[in-house]
Order: C-alpha cells, then sequence, then structure tokens
C-alpha cells in the first residue's frame, strides 16, 4: 500500500519513505525527458536519412513495375534493383511545399512498410552466400531466461535504458531483438517495456528511442511476445513500435494485426524454445524426488486454470510434492500458492538452477494452459521428464505420449503415477520428445525464424554426418544400399570402399545414386587391409565433422540415427552410440555399441574402430581420453 504522508507536521515513517520513492522517480523522470530531448534532436538530423531511403524505395518500385510491364527487361531487374538502391536518391521537398503542391504523404504505417521492404531488399541483394546465424550481432532487450538461451547462439549485445547510445554506436548491431520482458537487463527495463501505470512506463519513451534510432540506421526491429495470450494487451503498445511481431499465441495474432500499419506479413507464430546445453536429459539421479512445480501462481490467470493447476498439485502432494516458485517474496495480491500447498514450497530458484531441478525429480506439474505449450513443459521434456497437466491443456494433445493428464482426482492420480513410474511406454515418448525438440525447437532454429523473419537471407543448419562403408560384394552393396535409402535424410555424404573390379565400382555408384537422391557419393578403390585401416581411409575423404561407419551385419533405422544427431550439441563427447545391455542411457559411458554410433572424424581417424561392442574393445578408446555418451535406451538396431 501506498502511504501518504498527513496531512500537516512532520511526515510519518512510512510517509518519509513515500516521500523518498517519490523524489527518486521524479528525478529519474526528469533524467529520462533530458535524454528524451538529445534523442528528439538527433532525430531531426535522422530524417533526412529517412526521405533518401523512401526516395530509393520508390525507384525500386518503379523499376519493379516496368520490369513487369515489360518482361523483355526482367533479365536486367535484379542489376537495376541493386543499383536503385546504392545510387543518389533525389530528396523530395519538405512536408509543408508537399502539401502545397498537392502531394499526399503516406501514413506512418506506409512509411514503415516502405523502409522496411528497402533494408530487406538491400541485404539480399548484398548477400553472397546465406548467412550462418552464429555470424549474428543482436541487440537484445530480454530478460535472464531468453538471454541466457541465446548467448550460445549468436553475439548477443545487451542493452539497457541508459547509455544504449554509446553500446549501439560502438558495436552496430544487425537486428533489434526486444522480448516482452518483465525486468530485462539488471531489472534495468522494469516498467518499460509492459505498459504500467508508473512514471517509467509513459510512452515507453526509452524503447520508442531505441527503435527510432534503428530504423533510421536501417536496422530491423523484432518484437518476440512470450506473455501471450495472457499478457497481450500489457505489451501490446510496445510491439506496435516494432517492424515485425512474433508471438507465442496463435490466437493473439489477430489482436496483433490490428495495430495500425501492421501486415501479416510482419506478424507470425514463435513458440517458446530450449536450449540443449543446459535442457538435456543428462544426468538423471536414480534417487529423484517424486513431483515437482516450477513456475508460480498468478492469480491474473483465469479461474479454470488457477483450479485445475490447485488439483493438479494436490494430486501430486499425495506422492510428493515440491514447489520451487519462481515468484517467492513478490506481491501477494499478483502471485499466491493455496495455504495448503505452502508448505510444500523450497528455496526460491534462479533461471540457473532449473535445468537441475528439473532432472532432480521424476516428473513435473505443467500449468494447464489450453492455448499454448508453456516454455517451462518443453524444458521438462528435453530434460527427460514427462508432465503431467489436465486434459484442458494444450500440451496434452500436442505431447500425448508424455504429457500425461486427467480431469478427476482419480484420473490426476492415476497420471502421477504413470508419469513418476516412467514405464517403457514413458520413457519411448521421451527419447521421441528430446529429440523433436532438438531438431526443431532451440535457440538456434529460432534465432533463423527471427533473421528470415527480420529479411536476412540465413542458411540452414549444415548435416553433419557422413557415411562410410565397405562393400566388396554384391551382398554387402545390397545391404549398404538399403541401410542409404532409410538413412538419406540425416545424411551429408557418403564414402564407400571396395576391394572388387570396376564393375562393382560402377554398380555402387548407381545404386547408392538411386538410394541416396542427390547426396554426393565416393566410391574408393582400396587395397586389402583390416577394416580399422579401411574406414579411416575412408573417414579421411570425407567432409563432415561426424561419421557413421555401417557394419556389415546390422544397419540404423532413420529414427535411431536421427536420436544420435539430435544429441551432438548437448553430448559434449567423441563418440555417440546406442547404450548396450544394462547401460545407462542419457549418460557418458564406457561402453556403447559401435553398431549403431557416430563417430567424431577425427576420432575415427587417429583410432581403430572396435567391430563388437565389448568393454576391451572400447577400452583402447577410453584410456586414450575418448569421451562416450551413451543415448536414448529405446534406440534399435535392425537388420541392414
Amino acid at each position: 500500500m501506498t502511504h501518504q504522508p498527513p496531512e500537516g507536521g512532520d511526515p510519518t515513517p512510512q510517509g518519509r519513505d513515500y516521500l523518498e520513492i517519490r523524489l527518486t522517480e521524479l528525478e529519474r523522470e526528469n533524467a529520462a525527458q533530458a535524454a528524451r530531448i538529445g534523442d528528439l534532436q538527433r532525430r531531426i538530423g535522422q530524417q533526412q536519412s529517412m526521405i533518401t531511403t523512401m526516395s530509393r524505395a520508390a525507384q525500386m518500385v518503379r523499376i519493379t513495375r516496368l520490369g513487369i510491364r515489360r518482361p523483355g527487361s526482367l533479365i536486367r531487374l535484379p542489376v537495376d534493383l541493386v543499383r536503385a538502391a546504392r545510387s543518389p536518391a533525389v530528396v523530395p521537398p519538405p512536408p509543408a511545399a508537399a502539401a502545397q503542391a498537392g502531394v499526399i504523404e503516406p501514413d506512418r504505417g506506409v512509411r514503415r512498410q516502405l523502409a522496411a521492404a528497402v533494408r530487406a531488399g538491400e541485404r539480399v541483394a548484398s548477400a553472397d552466400a546465406p548467412r550462418d546465424v552464429s555470424t549474428l550481432r543482436v541487440a537484445i532487450i530480454a530478460d535472464t531466461a531468453v538471454q541466457r538461451g541465446l548467448a550460445p547462439e549468436c553475439e548477443l549485445i545487451p542493452v539497457e535504458p541508459n547509455g544504449w547510445q554509446e553500446t549501439l554506436g560502438a558495436r552496430r548491431p544487425d537486428l533489434l531483438l526486444v522480448q516482452s520482458a518483465w525486468r530485462g537487463t539488471g531489472g534495468s527495463w522494469q516498467y518499460r517495456v509492459a505498459w504500467y501505470p508508473h512514471p517509467d512506463a509513459f510512452r515507453l519513451g526509452h524503447l520508442r528511442a531505441i527503435v527510432d534510432w534503428c530504423r533510421a540506421a536501417g536496422i530491423p526491429t523484432v518484437f518476440w511476445s512470450t506473455g501471450d495470450p495472457l499478457h497481450v494487451e500489457r505489451f501490446a503498445a510496445a510491439s506496435a513500435l516494432f517492424d515485425h511481431v512474433l508471438t507465442v499465441d496463435p490466437g493473439s495474432i489477430a489482436r496483433l494485426l490490428a495495430e495500425e500499419g501492421r501486415s501479416s506479413a510482419r506478424v507470425a507464430h514463435l513458440p517458446p524454445a530450449i536450449q540443449p546445453r543446459f535442457h538435456n536429459p543428462t544426468g538423471r539421479p536414480d534417487d529423484a524426488s517424486p513431483v515437482a512445480f516450477i513456475g508460480a501462481a498468478f492469480r491474473g490467470r483465469p479461474l479454470q486454470q488457477r483450479e485445475d493447476l490447485d488439483r493438479l498439485l494436490d494430486a501430486a502432494a499425495r506422492v510428493g510434492l515440491t514447489i520451487r516458485d519462481r515468484q517467492l517474496g513478490a506481491d501477494r495480491r499478483l502471485f499466491g500458492f493455496a495455504e495448503r500447498h505452502r508448505d510444500h514450497i523450497g528455496a526460491w530458484l534462479p533461471v540457473a538452477g532449473i535445468p537441475d531441478a528439473i532432472r532432480a525429480h521424476r516428473a513435473i506439474i505443467g500449468v494447464p494452459d489450453p492455448a499454448i505449450v508453456p516454455g517451462r513443459v518443453l524444458e521438462a521434456l528435453a530434460c527427460g521428464r514427462p508432465v503431467v497437466t489436465t486434459s484442458r491443456a494444450l500440451a496434452a494433445a500436442a505431447y500425448p505420449d508424455v504429457v500425461l493428464c486427467g480431469d478427476t482426482d482419480v484420473e490426476l492420480d492415476r497420471a502421477v503415477a504413470t508419469a513418476v513410474e516412467a514405464g517403457p511406454t514413458v520413457e519411448a515418448g521421451i527419447d521421441r520428445a528430446v529429440t523433436g525438440l532438438m531438431e526443431s525447437h532451440t535457440y538456434r532454429h529460432h534465432l533463423a525464424v527471427i533473421a528470415r523473419q527480420a529479411g536476412f537471407v540465413v542458411a540452414d543448419p549444415a548435416t553433419r554426418v557422413a557415411l562410410v562403408a565397405l562393400a566388396d560384394d554384391g551382398a554387402d552393396l545390397d545391404r549398404l544400399a538399403a541401410t542409404t535409402a532409410r538413412l538419406a535424410g540425416s545424411l551429408r555424404e557418403i564414402a564407400v570402399g571396395t576391394l572388387d573390379d570396376e564393375a562393382l565400382g560402377g554398380s555402387c555408384r548407381e545404386r547408392l545414386a538411386n538410394a541416396s537422391g542427390a547426396l554426393p557419393v565416393r566410391v574408393i578403390r582400396q587395397a586389402d587391409e583390416p577394416a580399422a585401416v579401411r574406414h579411416r581411409r575412408l573417414a579421411a575423404a570425407v567432409d563432415a565433422t561426424w561419421v557413421h561407419v555401417a557394419g556389415a551385419s546390422t544397419g540404423a533405422s532413420a529414427a535411431s540415427l536421427a536420436s544420435l544427431v539430435a544429441a551432438i550439441d548437448y553430448a559434449g563427447a567423441d563418440v555417440i552410440g546406442a547404450p548396450v545391455a544394462g547401460g545407462r542411457p542419457y549418460s557418458v559411458s564406457a561402453v556403447i555399441d559401435p553398431r549403431l554410433a557416430l563417430v567424431r572424424r577425427t576420432t575415427l581417424l587417429d583410432h581403430d574402430w572396435p567391430a563388437g561392442a565389448s568393454a576391451d574393445e572400447m577400452s583402447s578408446l577410453v584410456r586414450d581420453g575418448t569421451r562416450l555418451y551413451a543415448g536414448a535406451r529405446t534406440i534399435a538396431t535392425g537388420p541392414a
């Protein structure tokens, strides 16, 4: 409660606190307004640059129209567009003169779209090749979780409200990415992105100044609204400032499109992401606690969701519940668990501790959100833990094998028991979920979506696996062709060694070309040497970072190889393979099954690849410091 000073006399201690806080707020507001004045003065000079840019846009539109009307000139269109983008522009008259001449100026939304189109066209015209997202320099305003997730994928420039001019001037970014952040870097953006009746939120002055500076400098701006649909209105004013908007909720797209001057091409769906370096199943303990809820009880959620969450917590409490309240100590009017659940609340948990906390429990309670799959659910699945929620939650339909649900007390008790037991069906579902998330829901994948939305030409992640095999007779070739047909989608190239004559070599090229599609196939005539030596010579002939050695008796299924490929980013290993019988999945291991494994090319060049899965055959690798990682338990080999 705010304490006003009493009328007359000295203020009470609470009143003095109020006055001191209010004085600090006014001083901060005054400083912000002074900075705003400086920004406005700089913007006066930047308007000329914007006018010039729009003139170039008009030239490019005129050239494109001429090309459409005259098909014979289409071949020159790319060159003409580049020349128009780089040529001196004709500066139009100032607004007053334009009005006197009867010229109608485009409104703000049209100007923004024209400027964004020109910037995208210039980036495409100047791009020599698709760009790897790791080379992007991204100015970012985001909460800790998003910054931590993106940090390993590109060069981040955290931006604060004060001193941003110097920060961006010293390190010009490729794009500005702003999340619907509550606090931002070090808490410096509180009340400055979300709308609040607070002095710092007045007209979003700091955020508006940064966006205007980026627009004048030709830097695309992207807003990622991660609080939708619950907080879509809270961040609507901020999202309206940006060239492009992404939302975790497809249902909020219509609301975002209602902003003036916003086209459907500038609003898209982008769900939450996971960071494989943190969110992965490695290190799940055998003595894990039963069930945890990691999050907050927000009183602003719809009544049905709050009641569903209370029933879920009741069911978990009957088995053994731990609550890690992410809003511990926050305003009780906004956040708070029911009285009966407060005895289960543990210590406050920082963002960096969330993955370990997930792995330390056998199941996770998921917020029953009917509109989106919450980020915490994706994090739990990526960490190898099933989730329990209600049937109204979208996550239950999206991941039916590993997001267990119910509505009545009996159904919820059964769902919790099944999740905690984690039998073969749940374990197989976890393996599929981990692979799927690593293949498409990581921050690297999402950064590529963000960059494309902003107009960059982005390279798809290169497949990093080559298949090497020996084919010395027709039977070997038949098995290899079948294996190649199964694995083609996961491979970058194929190298085959043969002892036979030219006839078998020619047949091998033809058969594998038909089986693998457009994959490059290299057939190498080899001397009669030990298999390990021949495999090393084949590894020396490929470019891929990782190699799968296809044995004569066993071949990999496409799903199994995909599971191994998905582990590359988090295993931190030199060899990734299927665990042997009785082996522990998702763990550093002394023995894996080499018949279904990925090995670093450099490791294969330095070591003899074992023919079997015995401890003796693996011991030389381990003694030399080679790190072996056992992947999913359900990885299976099959006949070649």
